[in-house]
């Protein structure tokens, strides 16, 4: 959709509405055109990598950052199919364009201005598609997660009440499931888009349930002393916590399990007394 949308806008933008208006069988084939070679590219490149490159590019094992390296070099190899051979397929359904072109040169759209069109439409569409499958696959992974036989994963409900702390434990009660977890088990609580996310340690693993409650109210039901706000977005049990450590100027508190969670510089001056009197201390 991008490059149709792009095909069209730079035409319009480099000769005229009026002339795409015009010519707007030319225009759609063009653009038609386009879009086949980029597409092409795509699936090209997406499987050669996943064949070439198994253990780092399989849709298993690719992170965002590979994904957009695949996409990036998808783009760049339709361009240049694209560029190579675009009068080639003009010459075959419009070749009254290239007349046109040899008569006025001036009309033939440059590089210079060709590219960055293209280059921005696929810009924008690349972050909505990864965006969009990074969101779907979190929201399979949470559906698999819940259907799994004894898993405690709580259904976002639209009506679920406030939990009611009792001695020793977090309770958190709705129309579908109670959840019932000792707080010295609760290792940190995190707010993701309009919900919160509980990680607490079952075992020797991680447990995960979503509660559509605002981080302020859960802070009201834990413990003082044993939990510790750190960032707008995260509260943590100071039981769990093995130490701090600065990346890039950004001071990251680390959990037991590994998490790493950012610290906002006001809450940094209000958790040193706690990490002084647990003796946790700079990590390398």
């Amino acid at each position: 959709m991008a490059y149709v949308i792009g095909a069209f806008a730079g035409l319009l933008i480099f000769i005229s509405p009026a002339w795409v208006y015009e010519h707007l069988a030319y225009a759609a084939a063009k653009s038609l055109h386009t879009t086949l070679f980029f597409t092409f590219s795509l699936v090209a490149i997406d499987i050669a990598s996943s064949r070439l490159a198994h253990q780092r590019f399989v849709y298993s094992q690719r992170t965002v950052g590979r994904q957009w390296l695949i996409m990036l070099a998808a783009f760049l190899l339709g361009y240049i199919l694209f560029r190579s051979s675009s009068i080639d397929l003009v010459g075959i359904y419009a070749p009254w364009v290239i007349d046109h072109l040899q008569t006025f040169p001036e009309d033939r759209m440059r590089v210079v201005i060709q590219f960055p069109i293209y280059f921005l439409g696929w810009l924008i569409t690349a972050s909505l598609v990864i965006q969009f499958a990074l969101r779907s696959q979190r929201l399979a992974a949470e559906s698999r997660k819940a259907q799994e036989p004894g898993s405690t994963e709580l259904k976002d409900d639209n009506q679920t009440a406030a939990p009611e702390a009792q001695s020793g434990y977090f309770v958190h009660s709705n129309t579908n499931q109670n959840l019932k977890v000792p707080f010295n088990e609760i290792s940190h609580i995190s707010v993701e888009d309009h919900y919160c996310r509980l990680v607490h340690k079952n075992g020797a693993e991680l447990a995960r349930h979503i509660l559509r409650m605002s981080l302020n109210q859960l802070e009201d039901e834990l413990p003082k002393g044993q939990f510790a706000r750190i960032h707008r977005s995260h509260i943590v049990n100071l039981q769990h916590v093995a130490g701090w450590r600065s990346v890039r100027q950004q001071r990251r508190l680390v959990m037991d399990h590994g998490a790493q969670l950012p610290i906002s510089r006001s809450r940094m001056a209000q958790l040193k007394p706690d990490l002084k009197r647990l003796g946790l201390s700079k990590l390398r």
